[in-house]
Formats: C-alpha cells, structure tokens, sequence
C-alpha cells in the first residue's frame, strides 16, 4: 500500500456549517437580511434560480432563509412581480425599473451581498407546505410588518392565561372528641353522720388529717 502523508486542497466552507450546528430556523415573520449566494442547479431545473439570505436583524439573527423564483418567460404563469420585488428589495427604484429593459449579466455580482427585506414562512414537511420568501420594497415591508406585529401583539394579549389546575380542598380536621366530664363529686362532709356526739365534732375539727 501507498501512502501520501502531505496532500494540498481548496476547501471553500463559507456557505455551509458543520454537521453538528443545525442552522435555525426563523418563524414566519418580516425581515432584514443579506443576500448569501444565488445559484442555478443546472442538473435539477436550469430555468430555476436559488437565492439564499441570512437574517442580520433581531432575534433570528442568522437564520438562513431559502427561495427559488424562476427565470422571466419560463412559466405559464408571469411571474415578474416577484422579480420586480427582488430589484426593489435591494434598492432599485420605480423610475429606474421603468426606464428599460433590464440586461443582467453575471447576475451573483448584482445580488450576492445585497441587503434585503422580505418575509418569510418556514414550510412543514409533516404538513406538506413549502418555505415562502417574498422580496418586498422597504415601504410595502414596513407596512405590512407594522399590521404583522400589531397583530400578532393583539393575539397575544387576548389569548387567555392557562387556568391552573384547582387544587384539593383541604378536609377539616374531625375535632378531637372531648370525653364527657365526669360528674363532680358530691362533696362530703366529713361530720355528717347524725350519731356523732359532739365531742366527736370538735375532735374533728381540730385534728383535721384524722
């Protein structure tokens, strides 16, 4: 057997993590993030792009979110409003939008690194629904995100605290059963015997523990 001890390669691991760390994933919601990759999966469907963005605000920071959105002119259904959405989301403006056809061309340079604002629903595969991330213009996000966190704070707020569980009535201690008195004895004289003479009263009388 042949053994190579020093051996060279290109290793490229900005847009992946370890095995171990599972990326997060952020809650359905509106969002800042930045643009990571975009890429076309010519083996899988050449007419789809994929765009990866990583959250940068609030406390899904880091999340990475995941969108696909297929070239103009490849579908039945027109779908340049969302394209149009993506230009808008990095700062293109209407009058720029509207002033011609747009040429792009090594389209990574114009995206990658772009700070965005989108919303985001993470998809359930046990329910079958797919993630949903949707490029908006800063005006369109922060007023749909201003009635999202309205709304959600409203639910919130009505959503009923959990009623505890009642607890056990504690059971009165049955009350110690008092023995009946005895009846107080009837006090005895000592000289009650009517045949006692006299002398034996006073001897009584002045010798008391007789």
């Amino acid at each position: 057997m042949s053994e190579q001890i020093d051996w060279n390669f290109n290793f490229d691991l900005r847009d992946v993590t370890a095995p171990t760390n599972k990326p997060a994933v952020a809650p359905e919601g509106y969002y800042v993030g930045s643009i990571v990759k975009t890429f076309i999966d010519v083996a899988s469907n050449k007419d789809r792009v994929v765009f990866l963005v990583r959250v940068s605000e609030g406390p899904s920071t880091g999340a990475l979110c995941r969108e696909t959105l297929m070239l103009p002119g490849t579908t039945q259904r027109d779908n340049r409003k969302y394209w149009r959405g993506l230009f808008e989301s990095i700062g293109f403006e209407s009058r720029q939008l509207g002033a011609q056809t747009l040429q792009v061309s090594n389209a990574s340079s114009i995206f990658v690194g772009k700070n965005v604002t989108f919303y985001w629903k993470p998809g359930d595969r046990e329910l079958g629904t797919w993630n949903r991330l949707l490029f908006m213009n800063q005006s369109d996000w922060s007023r749909e995100k201003t009635a999202f966190d309205n709304a959600k704070t409203k639910a919130a707020a009505t959503t009923p605290a959990a009623t505890p569980a009642p607890q056990a009535t504690p059971q009165a201690a049955a009350p110690a059963s008092i023995p009946a008195a005895s009846p107080a004895p009837t006090p005895q004289a000592g000289f009650i015997n009517n045949n006692m003479s006299s002398n034996d009263i006073l001897a009584m009388l002045n010798n008391p523990s007789s």
